[in-house]
């Protein structure tokens, strides 16, 4: 495969290191599909507080933010998990 079209594959959500544990802890994905080498994913949680995922080419980050938009943790992949599990889900 080129990069060329490497850069028109469709990821899911779901096949994604975020998908699992962002579901898990009651967030909802509002982007299904996204295309390319680098791709961000959205993420709502019924209490309004929003996530978001860049993973691709050279990189996998993630961003967590309150429902005013202040800015509640981020980080690389390897700490979403723990910081879930640290209550940010609101039910630990």
């Amino acid at each position: 495969m080129t990069i060329s079209e490497a850069d028109k594959k469709e990821h899911p959500a779901n096949t994604q290191w975020h998908y699992a544990p962002l579901i898990s802890h009651g967030f909802e994905a509002l982007d299904k599909v996204r295309t390319g080498l680098v791709r961000s994913y959205r993420y709502i949680h019924p209490d309004g507080r929003t996530a978001s995922a860049t993973t691709g080419y050279s990189g996998d980050y993630w961003e967590a933010r309150s429902k005013n938009d202040e800015h509640l943790g981020g980080g690389w992949y390897s700490s979403l998990e723990p910081f879930l599990k640290n209550g940010v889900d609101g039910n630990n």
